[in-house]
């Protein structure tokens, strides 16, 4: 088993539930999530998540300020564990989170043809889906090639990732069904 299969099974739990949560929203034209990524993603940005971090060859093809411009503005409410979600202050934190985000965009292709042509969520998901596989493949090799001594970071800071966007995501959403 390589580390990228040992961490997607690490954190499938999570990843499905948050993943349920948007095809919910997706099916019933809320688009009220779409607010959970800005706030994610601004978050990030001000926890000094940069993605012009090099992986040796190889330099991220996703953009953190490209896909804000592709989400809607939206006021910051109240978050009770704002301050308490994850820390990216290590190169395998960000590795963590870096999974997350990136790891969307193939689920970014099977929404992006779902959605009507006028939809606010259209922007954001033909950015998504349109990053290249490439970039993907180096991303995994290079979390395959990582010291053993990393991998609990890595694993933590992703399972974070999802809790935190988790969370932005019922902060966002009226409701949400267990």
């Amino acid at each position: 088993m390589t580390f990228h299969d040992h961490l997607k099974s690490e954190t499938w739990p999570i990843h499905q539930r948050v993943d349920g949560i948007i095809m919910r929203q997706l099916k019933s034209q809320d688009f009220s999530f779409l607010n959970a990524f800005s706030l994610w993603y601004n978050y990030l940005q001000d926890k000094g998540f940069q993605t012009d971090i090099d992986f040796g060859a190889i330099r991220p093809d996703f953009s953190l300020q490209k896909a804000i411009v592709t989400l809607p503005k939206v006021e910051d409410k109240v978050i009770t564990s704002y301050e308490n979600h994850q820390d990216i202050s290590d190169e395998n934190q960000f590795l963590g989170v870096y999974y997350v985000i990136r790891g969307s965009a193939h689920g970014s292709r099977y929404v992006l043809p779902t959605l009507e042509h006028d939809s606010p969520a259209r922007p954001y998901f033909e950015y998504m889906a349109a990053l290249p596989d490439e970039g993907w493949k180096h991303f995994v090799d290079f979390i395959n090639a990582l010291h053993e001594d990393s991998h609990n970071t890595v694993i933590s800071s992703a399972k974070d990732a999802f809790e935190t966007l988790d969370s932005f995501l019922k902060s966002q959403i009226i409701k949400i069904e267990s």
